[in-house]
């Protein structure tokens, strides 16, 4: 029997709730929606313990979520990524920006000038996501929402 799974993103989630097992003859699918990084990396280990071979993730982790991934599995374990830079159903803002619990807001600033404030001066400007925005420089979250309250955050 081949054990894979799919584990999501998205602000509000518990692993311990949002979970799904999908056997069939062949293949045993595992779905399991994580709040942040950090508990996908909790859960990317538990299912490879369990057996899983194979994780595909979310569109909603960015570069740094996949390889926080890939780090924790190890080189044996097949981690594949449903990918968009910017995620439409997050505002365009990459899962790294929303979901990375692991970094202090000096870490969360653009990686180039350190202030999106600045972006005309940015060589960074034509991909950093707070690009022509009126929001102030992007902080991790701490806080947590409900599904209903991160939804009426998407325009």
């Amino acid at each position: 029997m081949f054990e894979c799974a799919f584990i999501y993103v998205a602000p509000g989630l518990d692993p311990q709730k949002q979970r799904a097992e999908i056997p069939s003859t062949d293949i045993n699918m595992n779905v399991v929606g994580c709040a942040n990084y950090s508990q996908a990396v909790e859960v990317a280990k538990e299912l490879v313990a369990k057996g899983c071979t194979a994780l595909e993730l979310c569109a909603g982790f960015g570069n740094e979520g996949i390889a926080m991934i890939k780090r924790a599995v190890g080189p044996g374990i097949a981690v594949g990524a449903i990918k968009f830079d910017f995620h439409p159903a997050f505002g365009f803002k990459s899962g790294d920006e929303l979901f990375d619990d692991t970094k202090t807001a000096e870490e969360a600033t653009c990686p180039d000038c350190g202030d999106c404030a600045s972006c005309a001066s940015c060589s960074m400007e034509n991909f950093c996501n707070n690009r022509d925005l009126d929001l102030p420089p992007a902080k991790p979250r701490t806080e947590s929402l409900s599904l209903q309250e991160w939804m009426k955050t998407i325009k």
